[in-house]
């Protein structure tokens, strides 16, 4: 008999449900990241065929993003357990990338809320600061794409590139079905 801890769940399941945690948080400071690279289309990402989404709503694709979730599908045990070695191993990179990124807008926010006169000119150093870390987290995010991307075999790779075409023709169906308004409420 498995010994449970107090949280009802035995520790393999504790592992999975921390390791989905992660992954989880992952693609949410993926979707953050993503919301600010508007434009940028890593991967070729967030433009039609983004599931239906509003543009810039992505989840689990564009710049800084796995798609985790079709990842994840074709994955057997032992591979989201390597998923997880890689995923911890890359974590203190993006905090690091992350917490200059969060410091460089709030530098930016100080700038602008600043009293006296502004411009473009007088802000271009601070938005060449954020521009530059923003690519380095795209350069980190491709790495670690790169990395679990190997852990997939062909045949893997094969079948999750059928479940994203089937998911990219069931957004453009949905799309078809409620077409967008011309303009959205409060914008």
């Amino acid at each position: 008999m498995r010994q449970r801890h107090t949280a009802g769940l035995s520790a393999g399941e504790r592992r999975i449900s921390i390791m989905r945690r992660t992954l989880l948080a992952m693609i949410a400071a993926g979707a953050l990241l993503a919301a600010g690279l508007r434009g940028a289309h890593a991967f070729g990402h967030g433009g039609p065929g983004s599931c239906g989404r509003r543009h810039g709503m992505g989840m689990a694709e564009g710049p800084g993003m796995l798609p985790l979730p079709l990842l994840l599908s074709v994955m057997t045990p032992e591979q989201r357990a390597q998923l997880g070695d890689v995923m911890k191993a890359e974590k203190p990179a993006m905090r690091g990338l992350f917490e200059k990124m969060r410091t460089a807008h709030e530098e930016l926010a100080d700038r602008v809320f600043a009293p006296g006169k502004l411009t473009a000119a007088d802000l271009e150093p601070q938005v060449k600061k954020m521009a530059a870390l923003r690519e380095e987290l795209v350069q980190q995010a491709l790495a670690t794409t790169l990395k679990v991307r190997d852990l997939l075999t062909a045949e893997q790779l094969a079948e999750a590139a059928k479940k994203k075409t089937r998911l990219r023709e069931l957004g453009q169906e949905m799309r078809s079905l409620l077409p967008e308004p011309e303009e959205y409420p409060n914008e």
